[in-house]
């Protein structure tokens, strides 16, 4: 039982850390805010978290 524990909270965790990590690369990469799966990731994401991503993306871009 601990090792099935173990296991669901070690996949969570590389869940967590791939759809933060691509949701991070695109509110701070310089290519395009038109990214289809970085914007659902953005609106997915927290209240605050969304408003400093939104933010990094107006700082980059301006009003496209």
């Amino acid at each position: 039982m601990k090792k099935l524990l173990l296991v669901v909270a070690l996949m969570a965790l590389a869940a967590v850390v791939v759809i933060g990590g691509r949701w991070y690369i695109y509110v701070t990469n310089e290519e395009s805010p038109y990214d289809e799966i970085g914007i659902d990731l953005n609106n997915m994401m927290p209240a605050p978290i969304n408003k400093w991503g939104c933010a990094q993306l107006q700082s980059r871009f301006g009003a496209m």
